[in-house]
């Protein structure tokens, strides 16, 4: 018998609309914390992926998130003008591209002619930069659904789901895995794919 997950955070798969009201409270750090472990990492991923290392990385999720949290309880977004996660990446591209601006002036202060004569070859065009954005962003909200779906259903109907949706397994080996059948794996999935499809809205 698989062994039942811990119950997660019950901050962690709430809704962007939930998380934006409640970030209107300056004194709610509890969802500010939510907002950061939901969104900081996947500035980062974008940030490495288009070609900074990881510390540079960091410190430029850290700037956009900065950035974001200022205007935002400043009244500048305006959900009406655009989604979040559009206004987001305008954030994010300007905290990446200027630090990758940083990287390079830190070049020429030492004198890599090489590193200078190669930087802008490596610099990531804003199509580049948006297309990484937009597949963190849809594996992001997918992730939140996942979290959110997994407390919704009994632990093995969503080991059945993982082993057989999403890692491979027959449902043959499944249903042998965790002592049930083969249909039943078959339900798991479809009830946990409708509810996942249902949720993806939300999360978005």
């Amino acid at each position: 018998m698989p062994q039942e997950q811990p119950t997660p955070d019950p901050l962690t798969a709430v809704t962007t609309t939930f998380l934006l009201e409640r970030l209107k409270n300056p004194a709610d750090h509890a969802i500010w914390k939510t907002f950061t472990e939901r969104y900081r990492p996947m500035i980062v991923r974008t940030a490495r992926r288009t070609g900074l290392g990881q510390e540079d990385a960091q410190d430029a999720a850290q700037m956009a998130l900065l950035a974001f949290f200022t205007a935002y309880r400043e009244g500048k977004y305006n959900p009406e003008k655009g989604r979040l996660r559009h206004w987001l990446f305008g954030i994010a591209r300007h905290w990446i591209l200027n630090t990758f601006d940083k990287r390079k002036h830190r070049q020429i202060d030492v004198g890599n002619t090489a590193d200078q004569t190669d930087f802008f070859s490596r610099q990531p065009a804003d199509d580049q930069l948006e297309q990484v954005w937009e597949q963190e962003w849809r594996e992001a909200t997918l992730r939140h659904c996942l979290q959110q779906v997994r407390t919704e259903f009994d632990p093995r109907s969503f080991r059945a789901f993982e082993l057989f949706a999403q890692e491979g397994l027959p449902a043959r080996k499944v249903a042998e895995q965790l002592d049930m059948t083969s249909n039943a794996v078959f339900i798991a999935k479809h009830r946990i794919l409708k509810r996942i499809r249902e949720l993806l809205p939300e999360m978005e």
